[in-house]
């Protein structure tokens, strides 16, 4: 959930750069189609949506050399393996008593708080939506069928555009003029009283409007808007976009109401005037009348037209809200060329295997002559690792025992930690491990075999996946032999119902427990510290635990 919720904002702040910049583009070139600009903001209001990415790996630079593919000399040092005695020897860590109440507040009590006022703003909305419309309905079930004049105008005005579909006209006390969406059919409502006072020049404006936008599907568009707007409730700058849209469309169907005879778009702007005093607000979709834009309305009725806007004004304002949309969808990796000699090894295999002649130019490990190994001295790998290039993928690729890695970069290398010869590889950039009960993601990982114990190391920010939970740490180590999976903290293990934190942790692959030291344990409404504690991730039961 805290991701979703990281994501929802990222979409939120992309939302809002996009509409200054287009609205900065618009007040530059000031277009007068209403179309182009009906257009550029759904593209604006569709950043809110994307909420995943699609990379694009781009070849830009070169591989590294077929030495640096084999071997990397490296200056490094002899390494020992920590314990988690020695990892927490320098921690400070408080005895604290039992089933004490946490008094802060943790991260996941926020995301859930966070959680819980976004539905909640989404509920009430819906519901504020749904009223409205009854209330809608009630008051379009209580208007007249309109007398047969101005019945027959309006399927006069049906027959001329060829709609075959039944629209009503409806006398209301003090709905519209609209057009109307309800369960029986469109209808266009319109206040009695006011209707009476109009010309029927004025009366045939207003009529040619309300079918412009049952042509223009405008209820169903608008209603997209809304939607499209609803998971970013608390950012006003959605709902100014959708005030746009909904403006962007009210100007189209003017323009369709009117057409270039001057008599009627002065006839039209009468109309408004005299719906605009009668009628203050009402509950509709698609009004031909709203108090905050008649203003502009009726100045955009009464200039003379303007020249239509040029392709290239229309192709800048275009191409600047759909390629915002482009950006935020796609992800450019830039990896590296593939190398010369990297094709595919039969036919079904995009790997080159790192190994053959490559392999015996190297200089093989003597494990004899561990103690006088040079750190850093180039080896052959040995037996139960293997690394190949994945040309597809333009990764490498590494397994070691039930392990599968991939990365951008390795390096093999030999080490001399004490009595004991290490050797392996050591891959960096977008590590990805895959293995039987766990899955991992690094900034680096080294893996060594030293006799029969194969020791992978994980740093950077590492993410494990385990029994469904999830555990991010800065540093790890995964021991073949003991079955254990060590992390260095800060730990932080999620799972549904329960948030572990603790200064290190190991987890036991027979037993599926976790070892957490400085424990802090929150699960439900329940908080507990302790200096030690073990968890049980399926049971989600706490089977041990040192105050």
């Amino acid at each position: 959930m805290s991701e979703f919720l990281i994501q929802l904002m990222s979409a939120t702040l992309l939302l809002s750069v996009s509409a200054v910049l287009v609205q900065g583009l618009m007040f530059i070139l000031r277009p007068s189609s209403p179309a182009i600009r009906q257009c550029a903001w759904f593209f604006v209001l569709l950043q809110g949506i994307v909420w995943f990415h699609l990379p694009v790996r781009v070849p830009w630079y070169a591989p590294p050399s077929d030495n640096r593919n084999v071997i990397k000399n490296q200056e490094a040092e002899p390494s020992k393996s920590d314990t988690i005695e020695s990892a927490l020897g320098s921690l400070p860590i408080r005895p604290s008593t039992a089933s004490r109440s946490m008094p802060h507040s943790t991260p996941q009590d926020w995301f859930e708080i966070s959680t819980t006022v976004w539905l909640s703003g989404i509920l009430g909305l819906v519901t504020f939506s749904g009223v409205s419309y009854l209330l809608l309905l009630r008051r379009i079930t209580g208007g007249q069928p309109a007398p047969p004049d101005w019945a027959e105008d309006l399927r006069e005005l049906l027959r001329q555009r060829k709609i075959a579909r039944t629209i009503l006209l409806l006398m209301t006390r003090n709905t519209g003029p609209a057009l109307c969406g309800t369960p029986w059919g469109y209808r266009i409502c319109v206040p009695g009283l006011s209707w009476a006072k109009l010309t029927v020049a004025q009366r045939h404006t207003v009529l040619r409007h309300e079918l412009a936008h049952f042509e223009r599907f405008d209820l169903w568009w608008l209603l997209l808007a809304r939607l499209l707007a609803l998971p970013h409730w608390f950012n006003p700058v959605a709902w100014w976009i959708v005030h746009q849209i909904t403006q962007s469309a009210e100007w189209a169907c003017d323009e369709a109401a009117t057409g270039p005879k001057p008599e009627d778009a002065v006839a039209f702007a009468r109309a408004l005037m005299q719906f605009g005093v009668a009628n203050s607000f009402g509950i509709c979709p698609a009004r031909a009348v709203g108090r905050s834009s008649l203003f502009v309305r009726i100045r955009r009725l009464t200039q003379l037209k303007s020249q239509e806007d040029s392709r290239m004004k229309k192709g800048l304002i275009m191409a600047l809200a759909a390629g915002l949309v482009v950006v935020n969808l796609v992800r450019i990796e830039l990896v590296a060329k593939e190398p010369a000699t990297g094709k595919p090894v039969g036919n079904a295999s995009h790997s080159t295997a790192l190994s053959g002649a490559e392999v015996n130019s190297m200089v093989p490990f003597d494990a004899g002559k561990a103690k006088k190994a040079t750190p850093g001295l180039p080896v052959a790998l040995p037996d139960g690792i293997s690394v190949s290039y994945n040309s597809q993928l333009q990764k490498y690729e590494l397994v070691a025992g039930d392990m599968r890695a991939n990365a951008r970069d390795v390096s093999l290398a030999a080490h001399s930690a004490g009595e004991e010869p290490a050797f392996g590889a050591i891959l960096a950039q977008d590590v990805v491990v895959q293995s039987p009960g766990w899955n991992a993601k690094a900034e680096r990982l080294e893996t060594f075999r030293g006799r029969a114990i194969l020791l992978a190391k994980l740093a950077g920010e590492i993410t494990v996946e385990v029994e469904g939970c999830t555990a991010k740490a800065s540093r790890a180590e995964i021991d073949s032999e003991s079955g254990k999976v060590k992390l260095f903290g800060p730990v932080t293990i999620e799972g549904k119902g329960f948030q572990l934190a603790a200064k290190a942790a190991v987890y036991e692959f027979e037993s599926r427990n976790v070892r957490l030291f400085a424990a802090r344990i929150t699960r439900g409404n329940e908080r507990i510290e302790a200096k030690q504690a073990k968890f049980d991730l399926r049971t989600k039961q706490i089977t041990e635990r040192k105050d």
